[in-house]
């Protein structure tokens, strides 16, 4: 159903979307996901999580990392990305390069924090500040380090996620 709404909403908001996610789960997943969304932003259990799209690598086509292959994709707008989350929250959708492209290896601490950030902002507030301008976001947004997102990064490596 979540699938539907989204290319519901990518219809009729006129984009041009050529990304295709993964819906299927990958490793550990749940347990990256109720970390950070039950356990380091004090969501309820009741409160299901965002649905959570994998782009690979066929579908990222910016932002050249050191050894030459992309590990970002792009809006609709053009904008190069590592994720995005789409209101109201409900959709998160996550660069994810294959293991032979992303040779420091994959870790659920590189993003997944702070688009569930942006999901959680949303269902706290009905803002999910698109703008970074929550001091819970991370210092390259201007931001002292030690908020929320940068705990819960710190949470998932301590858990090896």
């Amino acid at each position: 159903m979540k699938k539907l709404l989204f290319a519901a909403f990518l219809l009729f908001s006129g984009c041009a979307y050529d990304v295709s996610p993964s819906w299927g789960k990958l490793n550990d997943q749940d347990k990256a996901v109720s970390l950070v969304w039950n356990q380091q932003y004090g969501v309820p259990a009741k409160v299901k999580p965002p649905l959570i799209g994998w782009v690979e690598n066929k579908d990222l086509s910016c932002n050249k990392n050191q050894w030459g292959h992309y590990d970002g994709f792009r809006l609709p707008d053009g904008l190069c990305v590592w994720g995005v989350t789409y209101e109201p929250g409900g959709i998160i959708e996550i660069a994810h390069p294959m293991p032979e492209w992303d040779l420091v290896g994959f870790s659920y601490h590189k993003t997944l924090p702070h688009e569930l950030y942006h999901a959680w902002l949303f269902w706290k507030t009905g803002d999910p500040d698109p703008g970074h301008t929550n001091p819970g976001f991370e210092a390259r947004y201007g931001h002292p380090p030690g908020g929320a997102v940068d705990q819960a990064t710190t949470a998932l490596a301590n858990e090896g996620l």
